[in-house]
């Protein structure tokens, strides 16, 4: 159980760490190309293909599959899917939680895959310009990495368990080896604590006999009137 516990810890740590490092990544290069004109109602610029080739060039090719940048009322001013640029969609919880400063992930499939194995971290973190908060960018990134890490872990730990297992049984093997020697000694020695006991008595009762017969001899040879009935 308690290793299951440490499995669950440790596999938040690894994701956790994931979604740090994807904001390392991704942030100081949006940030660097971003400006506060750019989540204004009718600005294209993100739109524009010098956007998307820096886009594709700093972040898509450093492990990530799908980028989309939101303003604060929940209009898509950039995405990989060009498709999707200038919609305006309901504020999930993620979205809105980027949108007052949190960073949040959750597992899921691409936006164009809504059906297919929900292989993806999805990340949503929010975009500061002079320290104030303009929208959020949302990252897909393929949760490879932390599967294979997870998977390397669940071998160690397992190994771990069945090592400290084999030596709590050896332990307690042992244990019971020394204490049933112990009593094994100790009934040993019981019998013969017995024996001499009943030797003893034996012999107790056997000087007692005799003596009784001596003294029985002694008085009948003092009195003739007893002597030989």
């Amino acid at each position: 159980m308690t290793g299951f516990i440490l499995i669950g810890q440790i596999s938040n740590q690894l994701y956790a760490h994931h979604v740090e490092h994807t904001q390392d990544i991704k942030e100081p290069a949006l940030n660097h190309h971003l400006k506060s004109a750019d989540f204004e109602p009718g600005n294209h610029e993100l739109a524009s293909p010098s956007f998307d080739r820096f886009v594709k060039a700093n972040i898509i090719s450093k492990n990530a599959s799908f980028v989309r940048i939101w303003s604060k009322d929940g209009t898509i001013i950039y995405s990989s899917a060009k498709k999707n640029i200038g919609k305006k969609l309901k504020r999930n919880k993620d979205l809105k939680s980027a949108l007052v400063g949190q960073t949040t992930y959750e597992f899921a499939a691409l936006p164009d895959q809504p059906n297919a194995d929900k292989r993806f971290l999805d990340v949503y973190s929010p975009i500061k310009i002079n320290n104030k908060i303009v929208g959020a960018y949302e990252v897909y990134t393929p949760i490879n990495a932390v599967t294979h890490s997870l998977e390397r872990l669940y071998v160690t730990i397992t190994l771990l368990l069945a090592a400290s297992l084999l030596l709590l049984w050896l332990a307690l093997n042992g244990l019971v080896r020394r204490a049933s020697r112990t009593i094994s000694q100790q009934n040993t020695d019981l019998h013969e604590l017995t024996d001499e006991l009943s030797t003893s008595l034996n012999d107790l009762q056997k000087n007692y006999l005799g003596t009784m017969e001596s003294l029985a001899s002694a008085v009948e040879a003092r009195d003739p009137d007893t002597k030989s009935h």
